[in-house]
């Protein structure tokens, strides 16, 4: 289960940094892969549970401090955004959603180098 919780949290982080990925899956109705803000949020925080992944499961693969500080930095950054009741093309087409993304991207980068993904 662990495993598989990792791997899902990493595609919800792919998700997060990349804004092509997102237009695809959130504006798209021929997509595969039909996803949208609401569906990734609940993915990230209960489906997957980051907050309790990085408290008890992340120390497990030994993290540096910096990939631990990136993750606690975009949930906070993502517990703070305000979508306003905007659509999805008015969320990724915000400021404070376009530093999400760029948030998450650093995770990525750090993700990929010290956890990765079979």
């Amino acid at each position: 289960m662990t495993d598989n919780r990792k791997y899902n949290i990493y595609q919800d982080i792919i998700e997060l940094s990349d804004i092509e990925l997102q237009k695809k899956r959130w504006l798209s109705d021929d997509s595969d892969e039909i996803s949208s803000y609401e569906e990734l949020m609940c993915s990230f925080f209960d489906d997957n549970n980051i907050i309790d992944f990085i408290d008890s499961e992340l120390a497990k693969y030994s993290p540096s401090s910096e990939l631990k500080k990136s993750l606690q930095k975009l949930v906070t950054a993502l517990n703070d955004f305000d979508d306003n009741g905007f659509d999805n093309e008015q969320i990724f087409n915000s400021r404070p959603w376009n530093k999400i993304i760029s948030i998450a991207g650093e995770v990525r980068v750090l993700w990929e180098n010290e956890l990765p993904v079979n």
